[in-house]
């Protein structure tokens, strides 16, 4: 009998959060020693995995529990997280639609929906879940953030405005949702919003990430406001803690690794014509993409890593990052099967994503790192690469905010 009872699961949770590891995994393994279909239990394993940082095996055993309890919102939803933090964002949304059609009643399963489809790129379908969460319990400063930042991407920005504003009322340290309030409007001289991140700067120090958001929001009302030279002293405060940083990724191996010279186009057969926009953020990438997709048989699909995750899924390397050293040198070695099956596989699961249009653009700017390899699985897409004046491409990636949960930026 498969057991979907959420009691272990919740117990589990409280458990994780306790660091009681030894007696919980315990426990889960005798519970499928009576039950080899108990899908709390492997739940359970999946998230002490999760919390190990063997993602891997956290991915496995997510993926078992959803399939033994397809009407589990727990055992869905978490599946569908782990999809997203594996990279395998096209996967997730899927997962995430199943997941949506279940009856949601926990306010964390209801945010944790919403955040899944914002790093898919649906944010006008993370808004609904995201309003729900805060409905279902309206005293976690967090959900507000996340209404707002979702609401404010897809332009709603008095709603967004709101939500912020109802984030700070909980929590007067939410960095995050002061430093964004900044985005919203043009700030006057004058805007007391300024002092206000001004003074939240000097609170946060030794909290790099804190200093970041709340150095850039400084930056823009100084921009704003027309003082250029401070605005960018600012930008140089904000980044200060994190410059030290050492970097995940070796890009000095990655790019010789990728200088390499690769055979010529594979034959696969394969017709099909995606269209890759490739450069260094802000060159145009955007502009460039909604162009194209303005033509009533061009789609544009987003932002994928769709391609970077095939390539890293052939190579078999152990790191948790899609693109290292161990996986360049994979790649040179890939046969031609390799690169058709990779091709294949990027057009079947890109399909759905067409709308019927008979092209379809991936607009993930670090594609260029892969265009040698997209070259060899896909011969006929076409690559449209931007190149920008460099000193305008450093100072406009400078004044950028972009995600610190990728390496590669």
């Amino acid at each position: 009998m498969v057991s979907t009872d959420n009691t272990f699961i919740r117990q589990g949770l409280l458990a994780i959060q306790n660091k009681q590891y030894r007696e919980l995994y315990d426990q889960a393994i005798a519970r499928i020693r009576q039950d080899v279909a108990d899908a709390p239990a492997y739940f359970v394993l999946a998230k002490i995995s999760a919390d190990h940082n063997n993602h891997a095996k956290a991915l496995e055993l997510f993926e078992k529990a959803s399939a033994l309890a397809p009407e589990n919102a727990y055992c869905q939803a978490y599946y569908a997280q782990t999809l997203t933090l594996s990279g395998d964002q096209i996967k997730a949304k899927h997962q995430a639609d199943r997941c949506a059609g279940l009856k949601i009643e926990d306010h964390h399963i209801a945010d944790m929906l919403g955040v899944i489809y914002t790093r898919t790129g649906f944010h006008e379908l993370a808004v609904p879940w995201f309003k729900k969460s805060v409905a279902l319990n309206p005293n976690v400063a967090n959900y507000h953030y996340n209404l707002g930042a979702s609401l404010q991407f897809i332009g709603d920005f008095d709603g967004a405005n709101a939500a912020y504003t109802a984030c700070l009322d909980l929590d007067t340290t939410h960095y995050r949702a002061l430093a964004s309030l900044a985005q919203l409007t043009k700030q006057a001289p004058s805007s007391p919003l300024l002092t206000r991140l001004k003074a939240a700067f000097s609170r946060t120090t030794g909290d790099a990430d804190a200093q970041l958001h709340l150095g850039h929001a400084v930056a823009k009302c100084l921009e704003d406001a027309g003082d250029y030279p401070d605005s960018l002293n600012w930008l140089h405060k904000a980044k200060a803690s994190k410059h030290g940083a050492i970097s995940a990724v070796n890009f000095n191996d990655i790019m010789a690794g990728l200088k390499t010279p690769s055979t010529d186009p594979i034959n696969s057969g394969i017709q099909e014509s995606p269209i890759f926009v490739v450069g260094l953020p802000r060159t145009g990438t955007t502009l460039v993409d909604r162009i194209l997709g303005s033509h009533s048989q061009v789609y544009s699909a987003g932002e994928l890593s769709l391609f970077g995750n095939l390539i890293k899924q052939a190579a078999k390397t152990p790191s948790n990052l899609t693109l290292d050293s161990d996986t360049v040198a994979a790649a040179a070695n890939f046969n031609s099967e390799t690169f058709k099956q990779i091709g294949r596989e990027y057009l079947a699961l890109t399909q759905e994503l067409s709308r019927g249009a008979a092209r379809i653009i991936d607009k993930m700017p670090l594609n260029f790192l892969y265009c040698g390899l997209i070259h060899q699985a896909l011969p006929n897409a076409r690559i449209i690469a931007l190149r920008r004046n460099p000193m305008d491409s450093c100072l406009s990636n400078y004044r950028q905010l972009l995600t610190t949960q990728q390496a590669y930026y």
